[in-house]
């Protein structure tokens, strides 16, 4: 008998050789596929596309390379308490409503979301599982085998999970593993930089908008707000005031916060501060009478006239509080100049001056007596 063996052995050994490079050069155009695809959403994350857009097209992508495989990117608060389908259209009466939100969330999920250091992992025989008891209606209908899951985490502490759910049929001669892997960390990581765009708009809006130091609106983010207030005045027939708060005299940095916490503290909730300028702070209030305006007017000085805080702040020089109001003064100028030269006209330590048809009032008692 002729002992062919090892011919037996080198055929297999060449079948086998031949079918990894098959296999490799398979991922080899995948991934260059992939490399195409990349750049419409690096543009996408340029421009600063909304993140329902981005998403969006990560899941088109992925359906051009893997039709049978189903995403399901999941949003959930840091707390893992709310739950909602980012697209939803896909999954609605299936694991969400019809806008999305998600009422029962099978324990694994809630596992997997809370372990970050655990970012990718895989599942099979996922209809089996008994941590997926809440979906298994759903996984042994829709045949679903396993499920690949990838989390990423925003700035804000919130969770994005995708979750690719495939079928028997799934992993073939042309798919495999590698590519199905490679394609969910890939999401992950443009899902990341979307995250990171949003977070960089977002410093970008506070710089532009909000002063640094005091986190009080800068001066035309407040002229664009109180413009908006006095077109509402105007329309309604409404009263409103301007009061200049002005430190003639240096402050320190470190007393800044403290300050513009004081003045907060004597506003409600939905007037406007602002840090006007180095050494001037700017509100606009609504009132229904022009007493209403020296009643702030003197909340602010008896804050800033207390000793305690004074010395604690290390204050120097006097501090104007001006006043002036609107209709009297018509627009948004007029109402700065008045009150700011309503400041100027304080001689004291702490006081306050009302501008009021041209004259500087030290209370609103002396205004009838034009």
């Amino acid at each position: 008998m002729v002992d062919n063996s090892s011919e037996l052995l080198q055929s297999s050994s060449s079948r086998s050789e031949a079918e990894d490079i098959d296999r490799l050069k398979l991922e080899l155009d995948f991934i260059s596929n992939v490399r195409k695809q990349e750049e419409e959403l690096l543009y996408m994350v340029a421009r600063g596309a909304r993140q329902d857009s981005l998403l969006s097209a990560l899941v088109d992508n992925f359906k051009r390379f893997f039709p049978r495989v189903r995403p399901c990117l999941l949003w959930c608060d840091k707390d893992l308490a709310h739950w909602r389908v980012e697209n939803h259209k896909e999954w609605s009466n299936i694991v969400c409503n019809t806008i999305g939100e998600v009422d029962n969330i099978p324990q694994a999920l809630l596992t997997f979301a809370a372990s970050p250091s655990r970012p990718f992992v895989r599942v099979d025989n996922i209809s089996s599982q008994s941590d997926w008891f809440d979906w298994h209606k759903f996984l042994t209908e829709e045949g679903i085998a396993g499920c690949w899951m990838h989390s990423v985490q925003d700035h804000d502490g919130n969770w994005l999970t995708v979750a690719l759910f495939f079928d028997h049929e799934t992993l073939s001669e042309n798919i495999t593993e590698f590519m199905v892997e490679q394609s969910l960390k890939g999401m992950g990581k443009w899902i990341k930089a979307g995250f990171e765009r949003k977070n960089a708009d977002r410093k970008l809006l506070i710089s532009e908008h909000y002063d640094e130091q005091t986190g009080l609106l800068r001066d035309a983010m407040f002229d664009t707000s109180l413009e908006l207030i006095l077109k509402d005045a105007r329309r309604n027939f409404q009263r409103l005031a301007v009061i200049c708060v002005k430190l003639h005299g240096p402050v320190f940095t470190e007393c800044l916060r403290s300050l513009s916490s004081a003045l907060q503290e004597t506003l409600r909730d939905n007037d406007l501060i602002s840090r006007y300028s180095e050494n001037v702070f700017l509100m606009g209030v609504r009132i229904g009478h022009l007493d209403d305006a020296e009643i702030i007017a003197k909340k602010i000085y008896r804050a800033l006239s207390n000793e305690a805080f004074r010395r604690d702040n290390s204050l120097r020089g006097n501090v104007g509080i001006g006043v002036a109001f609107y209709p009297e003064q018509s627009n948004l100028e007029a109402l700065y100049i008045a009150a700011n030269a309503a400041a100027d006209k304080v001689d004291q330590p702490v006081g306050y001056r009302i501008e009021y048809h041209g004259r500087f009032l030290k209370t609103m008692d002396d205004a009838y007596d034009l």
